[in-house]
C-alpha cells in the first residue's frame, strides 16, 4: 500500500516536526510499503522523521522542479497511490494567493486526480480556518467537497467544516500529536517525571504590537512571580526561529540562576525532548503542537489565549480553565493558580490523553483502503 501525505511540513516549525512524526508513526500501523511526504527542505526533515526505509521525502521547492504541491512528481504519485492523506489544516485563507503559502487550488487539482483513479481522499485529525474571504470560502467548499473520508482533530473544527460541507459526515477523533512517536512521551509503563522547572513558549505574537501590557518587561514581571510563588526556575522554549529574539528579551529581564533557553535547531528538537518533558513540572505556551507535545508525555499544561486553536484544545482536554488573558499584566493574577490547578490535576490530564490517544489511533485505522 502507498499512501500520499500531504501538509505543511518544511522542517522549520517544532510543532509540525512532533505532528510529522506522530503521523508516521501512526500510519505505520497500516502497515504501508512507502509513505510519500512533500517537503520544501528534504534535508532537514530526514532529521524528523528517520524512518526512511518506508518515507520518501519528495522535493517541492522551485529548484526540485516544482512550485509546492504543483508538480509532475507528485501528481505522479498521487495517481500510484492506495490513499491520499490531507492532514493538520489545509483548509485556511492564510496566505491566500501565494502558491507558496497556500495550497488550496493545488490541492483541489489533485484531489479531482486522486477521484478519478479511484483513489480514496481523506482529511486526517484537520483543522480549519481561518476563513473569511469570499473566494477562499468558494475554494475551501469545493475541497471540503471532494473528501471521502473527514476526521478532525477538535470541535472548533467540526462547526467550521460542517459550515463548509454540512452534507459530508466528518466527526472529531484528535489531534495526531496525542500519539506521539516514541521519544517524545513516557516509555511503557513509566510514570512521568513530576519535574523540577516550568516551560514557557511564548510565540512573538503573544508580545509584538499589543501595547505596554504585552511587552517583554510586562511578561518577564509576570514570569518571574510565577517562578517565585511555585519555586521552580523557569525554561523558554524556542520551537521556532522567529520567536528567539522574544526569548532572549524576556530572559534579559529576569534573574540570573532562574532562567535558561532551551533553542536547539527545529530539526533536532526532538532529539531533546525526552530529557526536556522528563524536567518539566507544567508548561504554559500559546503554540498548539507543543502544547499537545506536552500533554500527550504526562506533563500538565496552561494556556495562553490569542485564538481558537489554543481554546479549542483546552475544550478537548476537558480543561478551558486553564486558559490564561495573553496579556503579561492581566495573567499575573491567574498564571500562578493556574499552573497549580494544572499540576493537581495531572492524573486527570493523563486519563484524558488516554481516551485521545485511543481515538486517534481508532481514526487512523479506520481510513485504510483495505
Amino acid at each position: 500500500m502507498n499512501l500520499v501525505m500531504l501538509g505543511d511540513f518544511s522542517g522549520r516549525n517544532v510543532g509540525h516536526n512532533v505532528l510529522l512524526r506522530a503521523l508516521v508513526h501512526q500510519l505505520g500501523r497500516l502497515d504501508p510499503e512507502r509513505i510519500v511526504v512533500p517537503t520544501l527542505r528534504p534535508g532537514p526533515v530526514s532529521r524528523v522523521v528517520r524512518d526512511l526505509e518506508r518515507v520518501r521525502l519528495l522535493g517541492t521547492a522551485p529548484w526540485h522542479g516544482a512550485l509546492k504541491f504543483r508538480s509532475v512528481s507528485l501528481r505522479r504519485a498521487v495517481a500510484r497511490a492506495d490513499l491520499l492523506l490531507l492532514v493538520d489544516n489545509q483548509l485556511h485563507e492564510k496566505g491566500f494567493g501565494n502558491p507558496l503559502a497556500n495550497s488550496m487550488g493545488a490541492l483541489i487539482g489533485l484531489a479531482a486526480l486522486a477521484a478519478r483513479r479511484g483513489v480514496p481522499r481523506v482529511y486526517l485529525h484537520g483543522s480549519v480556518g481561518p476563513l473569511s474571504r469570499p473566494r477562499a470560502l468558494r475554494l475551501a467548499a469545493r475541497l471540503a467537497g471532494s473528501l471521502d473520508h473527514v476526521l478532525l482533530r477538535d470541535h472548533a473544527a467540526l462547526r467550521d467544516f460542517r459550515a463548509l460541507a454540512p452534507h459530508l459526515p466528518a466527526r472529531v477523533t484528535a489531534d495526531a500529536a496525542f500519539d506521539p512517536a516514541p521519544g517524545v512521551r513516557p516509555r511503557a509503563g513509566e510514570t512521568p517525571s513530576e519535574g523540577d522547572v516550568i516551560a514557557v513558549n511564548v510565540g512573538g505574537q503573544t508580545l509584538i504590537g499589543a501595547g505596554p501590557e504585552r511587552s517583554a518587561g510586562a511578561w518577564a514581571a509576570t514570569l518571574r512571580d510565577l517562578s517565585e510563588t511555585v519555586g521552580l526556575p523557569l525554561v523558554l522554549i524556542v520551537t521556532h526561529p522567529r520567536d528567539l529574539h522574544v526569548a532572549q528579551e524576556l530572559r534579559r529581564h529576569l534573574p540570573d540562576g532562574r532562567v535558561e533557553i532551551h533553542a536547539p535547531p527545529p530539526e533536532r528538537f526532538t532529539e531533546t525532548s525526552d530529557a526536556l518533558l522528563a524536567r518539566t513540572a507544567c508548561a504554559v505556551g500559546d503554540r498548539y503542537h507543543e502544547l499537545v507535545m506536552f500533554a500527550a508525555a504526562g506533563v500538565p499544561i496552561v494556556g495562553l489565549s490569542g485564538g481558537d486553536k489554543v481554546e479549542s484544545l483546552f475544550e478537548m482536554i476537558e480543561r478551558p480553565d486553564l486558559v490564561v488573558a495573553s496579556s503579561g499584566v492581566v495573567a499575573k493574577e491567574d498564571l500562578s493558580a493556574s499552573v497549580a490547578a494544572a499540576i493537581e490535576g495531572r492524573a486527570r490530564l493523563a486519563a484524558r490523553v488516554a481516551e485521545l490517544r485511543a481515538a486517534v489511533v481508532e481514526g487512523v485505522e479506520s481510513v485504510s483502503p483495505r
